[in-house]
């Protein structure tokens, strides 16, 4: 074998040896040394993500999930004095879990919750459902089925007054627990005792 006792490439192995361990450890002299000569472009992209992270969070509609943790209990002394088998308790389980499954008791839990009216607050960049958080109550009386699912907006001028819209339509100018009636329907607002200064 020859060895290569060549200067140049044993300079050149050298730098590059250098060169690798410059990258792979960490320098906090040359970090600094880099944060003060670019030290316009770092506040740059720090005050950037700052603002995009505000907006993010302002303009995003909040998701809700919910969980259920279901505990079934049964209490049956006579069996486990006699030591009889769980073989009934493993049956009623069964039943239990197809109960919780079944579309009756989806459809019972739907009739309870409020989702006949959406309440959405409007805003010029976002609109939000306000769900349970309304400041106001909606009674009405649809007497032409061909108004569901059209948008009626409602735009208080003071605490005791509105102007009300469907669609972009202006329809007229009325105060709270008035009864409105028209031929195709009657409502009333209503507005909530604890959200009044909201209003």
């Amino acid at each position: 074998m020859q060895e290569n006792s060549n200067p140049s490439n044993t300079q050149e192995a050298v730098k590059s040896r250098k060169h690798t361990t410059f990258n792979t450890e960490s320098d906090p002299i040359l970090f600094l040394h880099l944060l003060r000569k670019n030290f316009r472009w770092f506040l740059l992209i720090i005050i950037s993500c700052i603002v995009a992270v505000l907006i993010y969070l302002r303009y995003t509609v909040p998701v809700y999930e919910s969980h259920l943790t279901f505990q079934v209990g049964t209490l049956n002394t006579a069996n486990q004095l006699l030591n009889v088998d769980n073989f009934h308790e493993a049956n009623s389980i069964e039943k239990d879990i197809e109960i919780l499954k079944s579309q009756l008791l989806f459809k019972r839990a739907l009739s309870k919750l409020p989702l006949a009216v959406s309440y959405y607050n409007k805003g010029k960049i976002l609109n939000h459902e306000l769900y349970k958080s309304s400041p106001f109550e909606l009674e009405y009386k649809i007497k032409d089925s061909t108004i569901i699912g059209r948008q009626f907006g409602v735009s208080f001028k003071e605490i005791n007054s509105y102007d009300f819209y469907e669609g972009e339509e202006f329809v007229g100018s009325y105060s709270i627990n008035e009864l409105v009636v028209t031929n195709r329907y009657q409502f009333k607002i209503i507005p909530k005792k604890d959200k009044v200064n909201e209003i």
